[in-house]
């Protein structure tokens, strides 16, 4: 058996486990390089390019994620480092939001970037990546990112995987 017919196999396999549903729910969600709008947060409509953007921010202030998350409190002194305190582990460090920039009503700057460099699941996969590198994000932080792109286009993205 060929490498080709085995994913094949193992393509059909798991859509019967799905009832016929798996593929076509992929393909919903934007699977691979296929384009997927965005939808506003606020109108509820698709936002095309150059008219909207995804925001990463504090939910609290809605501004730039700036606070270290689910990490200890340090502070410096003439020995080094010490430990203040332990980490304040919050569960909704970030959150996640897709606007047209007129649905924006925030006057404060969040981290931003437009929706046409997110179209595809691999370009999200790409921007999810460059945010590990981001102290505010935490690994719940990423856990919700990856299922932000789901829950914008009306997916649950545990009830895929199942």
């Amino acid at each position: 058996m060929t490498e080709k017919t085995a994913i094949k196999r193992a393509a059909r396999a798991r859509q019967q486990q799905h009832g016929g549903k798996y593929q076509a729910q992929h393909r919903l969600a934007g699977g691979g390089n296929e384009r997927s709008p965005w939808i506003c947060d606020v109108c509820h409509k698709a936002i095309a390019k150059g008219t909207g953007y995804v925001l990463i921010r504090d939910p609290e202030t809605k501004a730039y994620p700036r606070r270290a998350s689910e990490e200890p409190i340090f502070q410096k002194n003439e020995r080094g480092w010490v430990e203040l305190g332990s980490p304040i582990i919050r569960r909704d460090h970030v959150e996640f939001a897709a606007l047209h920039s007129a649905c924006d009503e925030t006057k404060v700057s969040p981290y931003w970037f437009d929706v046409e460099r997110a179209e595809t699941h691999l370009d999200w996969l790409v921007w999810v990546h460059h945010l590990t590198e981001k102290r505010w994000m935490a690994v719940s932080d990423i856990r919700r990112m990856l299922a932000f792109w789901f829950r914008n286009r009306g997916l649950n993205i545990e009830a895929l995987g199942s």
